[in-house]
């Protein structure tokens, strides 16, 4: 049996050059000080966080925006949450058949009313109402994240590159 050399030895994955190719470079590939390939696909430098979360889930943020606005439309909730109508829809129903919320119709548009008696369903808080929860973001405006791109939905520089029209300036 014979010794392999490290150049013949296949990485899972990597390019195995055959006599007569060069080997072309690849993202996320480097050679170390010895010449050898090493993947560094997801690593850096620069400590970065795993994923964006937030401390509100979306049932939390539709809920707090359905206590804002009664008559709110399914739309606007997913443009002020930053979801789709679709996954608003199916919160809102969550939200209704959890008993959080109670629907009905006035004319052809839906009225909310938010239930602030409930109390939260996971076990560590289910001793309190959700009432305290709403009265923390009574303040919260009801209008989209002025930071947000209503379009897109990207936080950054929309509200600088986007100002607010002032009174009698067209929009």
């Amino acid at each position: 049996m014979t010794a392999r050399s490290p150049a013949s030895t296949a990485v899972p994955g990597s390019f195995r050059r055959r006599a007569g190719q060069r080997e072309t470079p690849e993202a996320g590939i480097k050679h170390d000080e010895t010449g050898i390939r090493v993947h560094t696909w997801g690593m850096s430098d620069e400590r970065q966080p795993r994923t964006s979360w937030t401390f509100l889930t979306h049932h939390a943020r539709v809920l707090v925006m359905i206590s804002h606005n009664a008559e709110v439309r399914l739309r606007e909730l997913a443009m002020m949450c930053g979801l789709t109508e679709r996954a608003v829809q199916a919160i809102v129903t969550d939200l209704e058949s959890a008993g959080y919320v109670v629907r009905s119709k006035h004319g052809r548009r839906n009225h909310y009313r938010v239930v602030r008696g409930t109390f939260f369903r996971h076990p560590a808080e289910a001793h309190h109402e959700i009432a305290g929860f709403l009265d923390l973001f009574a303040d919260l405006p009801p209008g989209a994240d002025p930071h947000r791109d209503p379009r897109s939905g990207h936080v950054g520089q929309y509200a600088e590159q986007h100002p607010e029209p002032q009174d009698g300036e067209p929009r």
